[in-house]
């Protein structure tokens, strides 16, 4: 496999296999190639979604969208979906994967919670998947954001709409991931411990799942899900030498309307 290179960035090697340091903080948006084929937890998270709310017929506004997995996901279950990202890298692969496949009801552009669209029918629900619901820039929002954010969401909604944000399980963490308090690239526990009362004063309830994600073959799990986070997660895919892993997914709801 032939990997971009960040800059000038030497991939070092653990037991015969490429990792990232980092990845998370300054390397995924440039690297949409990996982070796609990494992110089965998505899909994962749609699936969830769907059995609690049905996609099928929905006109949905997916923030932070990336490469467009969560789209093309949830288009597969009959939404049409605009997809809005403010990292071109992430845009551009989007928009050549649904060249490829111009078939879904999807549509990619520049945006961000600080940058809706504008002048468009409205939307029945609004999802984030994996991607920072806050201010553009910021890893969460305080209380009086995502207020202002949900209140700046509700004009480009239908009454009785929902907004959708999937995040991990509080509590939750990787089986490889060293016993007591966690702070890793791309996994810092104390965050999403902070999240969860935010989001709950806020009007969200939730809805939580242990999902089983497969990558097919341990050569793709340790290309993707090795590359990302490191020595600790290829010794523990080489040791059960199996391409499955699980992710303590949460599915955030909160009901919101045009007039509300």
């Amino acid at each position: 496999m032939t990997l971009p290179v960040p800059l000038d960035f030497e991939y070092p090697m653990h037991r015969g296999h490429r990792y990232l340091p980092n990845f998370w903080g300054e390397h995924y948006t440039r690297l949409p190639d990996i982070y796609h084929r990494f992110a089965l937890s998505t899909d994962g998270g749609v699936n969830q979604l769907n059995r609690v709310v049905p996609l099928a017929g929905l006109r949905v506004l997916d923030l932070g969208s990336g490469t467009g997995r969560s789209a093309f996901a949830m288009a597969r279950l009959g939404a049409t979906v605009v997809g809005v990202d403010p990292e071109e890298p992430m845009r551009e692969f989007s928009l050549r994967l649904l060249e490829r496949d111009p078939g879904p009801r999807i549509e990619f552009i520049d945006g961000s919670t600080s940058r809706l669209p504008s002048g468009r029918d409205p939307f029945d629900m609004v999802t984030s998947f994996h991607a920072p619901f806050a201010p553009e820039g910021h890893d969460t929002a305080t209380g009086a954001e995502l207020r202002e954010l949900i209140a700046s969401l509700s004009g480009l909604l239908q009454d009785d709409a929902q907004i959708a944000v999937a995040g991990v399980i509080p509590g939750w963490r990787h089986e490889w991931m060293p016993p007591g308090r966690v702070d890793v690239d791309g996994f810092r526990e104390d965050k999403y411990r902070g999240v969860d009362p935010t989001m709950r004063e806020a009007g969200f309830t939730f809805d939580d799942e242990i999902l089983e994600l497969d990558y097919g073959s341990l050569e793709e799990a340790l290309a993707t899900y090795g590359f990302v986070y490191g020595p600790p997660a290829i010794e523990w895919l080489l040791e059960r030498d199996s391409s499955v892993v699980c992710f303590g997914s949460r599915i955030w709801l909160r009901r919101v309307g045009g007039d509300s």
